[in-house]
């Protein structure tokens, strides 16, 4: 049985609760498809972009069953709209290369 330790929809929410303080009165949506306008500005756009494998799949043997596991990069571009765009990027930069953001996401 193959599961997959995190979605893409986990990364993307965690990633809001992550820039929500650094984009103080933006809103934080998920891209869409061709056509759908983006919301009023200021607002941040997060598009995930390439799921990878880091290694190869390997079993490990629980009990009786056996479990598939891997590594996954998961890439997610920040998108930043309105006056306040440069602010928002700088800071969420910052704070997302710092320790500070490495011990928040889980």
């Amino acid at each position: 049985m193959y599961t997959p330790s995190t979605s893409v929809d986990a990364v993307i929410d965690a990633l809001k609760t992550f820039l929500t303080p650094f984009c103080a009165g933006a809103t934080i949506v998920r891209s869409q498809v061709n056509r759908v306008p983006l919301p009023s500005s200021p607002c941040v756009v997060l598009t995930d972009l390439l799921e990878t494998d880091l290694c190869v799949p390997y079993a490990e043997y629980v009990s009786v069953t056996g479990v598939i596991k891997t590594s996954t990069r998961i890439d997610i571009q920040i998108d930043f709209y309105g006056s306040l765009s440069a602010d928002y990027c700088r800071s969420v930069k910052s704070a997302i290369r710092s320790g500070f953001g490495f011990d928040l996401f889980p």
